[in-house]
């Protein structure tokens, strides 16, 4: 997400802390996007196992989920944003599931806040 974007969201926000809940939120959504990116890519490497892959797209994806309940209220575009990117997720866990490390790292590589 770019510089722009986050200002924008958070210049739509009320209060100085919503502000940074929000920045917050947007933030740690784009640092998930970035951690399943690196972790498909080295799944499809073995260098990392199966199970630590599905661990860290679960969290990712719990991660996102609470994140845009938490701020659903205070700025429902971001919060959307943030459904879009936990949905988004959905097709590489069912990749790793079926152990198609090429197809989920290549569909992580499309993920965008």
């Amino acid at each position: 997400m770019g510089a722009a974007t986050v200002v924008a969201l958070v210049s739509a926000c009320g209060s100085g802390a919503d502000s940074k809940r929000v920045h917050d939120a947007v933030d740690r959504a784009g640092s998930w996007a970035a951690t399943v990116k690196a972790v498909t890519e080295q799944w499809a490497q073995a260098r990392v196992s199966l199970r630590f892959t599905r661990t860290t797209i679960d969290t990712a994806s719990s991660e996102l989920t609470r994140d845009a309940t938490s701020i659903r209220s205070l700025d429902p575009s971001a919060a959307a944003r943030l459904d879009r990117l936990r949905r988004s997720i959905d097709p590489v866990m069912d990749a790793v599931v079926r152990n198609e490390p090429d197809r989920a790292r290549d569909l992580a590589r499309s993920l965008t806040p």
